[in-house]
């Protein structure tokens, strides 16, 4: 079994133990289950069809980094300060909950769904379209190459820079 497998088994496992109720009801202000799965489905589709893209498009569109790869622990800083400057998913948010008759039907679709959507993205990343591009490579400390996130400064930095 593959690592992206496991993730689709694991994610299925969860996403589908909850209550068919627990998981379309909001938490709070905040996003339901289903709308952060909805959620991660949208963000990984757009990151499976960019890694698709020749890898000259990257390096037009916001030329070559200087700057060093950034660690996981690095980017998780970064995106949780732009998120307490107010920043939103954007057009990566859920839509409105479409309208259901049948919640756990709704569940098994949308989990479905996310189960697809990985799926997507292991076939273009087992494909061999990422290894140059060094994707949050948690070793990558220290290291040089294209960072997809945005530019160097000559080219106005990561977009997790910018507000």
């Amino acid at each position: 079994m593959t690592a992206f497998e496991s993730l689709v088994q694991t994610d299925a496992d969860f996403w589908g133990g909850l209550e068919p109720d627990v998981f379309v009801a909001p938490i709070g202000e905040a996003w339901s289950p289903s709308d952060n799965v909805r959620h991660l489905a949208k963000s990984t589709k757009a990151v499976a069809n960019a890694l698709k893209l020749p890898r000259i498009v990257p390096t037009l569109l916001y030329g070559r980094s200087s700057a060093r790869s950034r660690s996981y622990a690095e980017v998780v800083f970064a995106y949780r300060a732009v998120l307490a400057g107010g920043a939103t998913a954007g057009r990566f948010a859920p839509s409105g909950q479409p309208a259901f008759t049948d919640a756990s039907v709704f569940q098994k679709d949308v989990v479905a769904r996310w189960s697809a959507t990985v799926m997507k993205l292991a076939r273009v990343v087992e494909g061999d379209r990422v290894r140059p591009l060094q994707i949050l490579d948690q070793a990558g400390e220290g290291q040089r190459g294209m960072n997809l996130g945005g530019g160097d400064e000559a080219h106005g930095g990561s977009p997790l820079d910018r507000r």
